[in-house]
């Protein structure tokens, strides 16, 4: 059994094995964790959820969304986010996916690139059955699919995030959850201390 760990201030930590590759997928079985809950954090990178099995309740901000199997989520940069297992439903696997947008633009800071990650949306939900919906499962089960040390892996990985992330900034642009986030619950990250 296990938590997340958190520094002092609430924030995640470790979240990249290979710091030069700041991109990680890995599976998050809620069985696994302490009361079947994913403790209270925040990190500066984007997160991508997709629910496997099962379903979780999300808490993003202190604003609750259920999310259950074939549901993605997208969470922004420095939302306070926690999440619970469903009592009713079977044991919730999620396969989890985060980035710093550095990733596109790493060695120009002021890229064009990076206009895509402007946005004050907190977070994106892709619930439905729609093309977009599918589009976005698909490039998250080829990134599933990708195997690391594999020939071309970080190119691949950016090829598929790069599909999801032109979903979500087009969405952005449409609205969803507005960020506001960073500075009210600035208090709540400094109690989590």
């Amino acid at each position: 059994m296990y938590n997340v760990q958190v520094n002092h201030e609430g924030m995640a930590e470790n979240l990249f094995p290979d710091p030069s590759f700041p991109f990680y997928i890995f599976f998050e079985d809620y069985s696994a964790l302490i009361g079947r809950t994913l403790n209270c954090h925040w990190h500066p990178e984007l997160e991508l959820d997709y629910v496997l099995r099962g379903g979780v309740d999300f808490t993003i901000n202190g604003r609750p969304q259920m999310l259950t199997a074939g549901e993605c989520l997208f969470l922004n940069s420095g939302v306070l986010h926690t999440a619970r297992q469903r009592e009713d439903m079977e044991s919730a696997l999620i396969m989890v996916v985060v980035f710093r947008p550095s990733l596109f633009a790493k060695e120009h800071p002021d890229s064009g690139f990076l206009r895509y990650f402007s946005g004050s949306v907190e977070s994106l939900v892709w619930d439905g059955a729609g093309e977009e919906e599918v589009r976005v499962r698909l490039a998250l089960e080829r990134l599933a699919g990708l195997r690391e040390g594999e020939y071309g892996y970080e190119l691949m990985c950016l090829s598929e995030i790069s599909r999801i992330w032109l979903y979500a900034s087009r969405r952005m642009q449409q609205g969803g959850q507005r960020n506001d986030g960073g500075a009210a619950h600035g208090p709540v990250k400094k109690m989590l201390a």
